[in-house]
């Protein structure tokens, strides 16, 4: 049995990526950030207004822009969790 991260949306097709061992997990949170940040501008208004953002989330993106997995799946699982707009994602185990 493996474990997917799924992303989809209203507008788009599922995107599944395997994350069945640590290193297709980082791989993978950092594919859907950079998914969410280049197609969705999901996070332009850390770049437009940074003084209005909350101090963990704007850390946490910073550091996932410089490549670090575990700080794009917290981010990533922060704004999941508070509904933002074309940021839900689920995990899934499949045979």
């Amino acid at each position: 049995m493996e474990t997917v991260l799924i992303y989809s949306n209203r507008k788009s097709d599922a995107r599944v990526w395997n994350i069945s061992t640590p290193e297709k997990r980082k791989k993978a949170f950092l594919s859907l950030f950079t998914l969410l940040e280049d197609e969705w501008d999901a996070y332009s208004d850390f770049e437009l207004f940074r003084d209005d953002q909350s101090t963990e989330q704007l850390n946490l993106y910073d550091l996932a822009r410089l490549g670090d997995a575990e700080a794009a799946e917290k981010l990533l699982t922060i704004r999941r969790d508070r509904d933002y707009e074309y940021e839900y994602w689920s995990i899934s185990k499949v045979r």
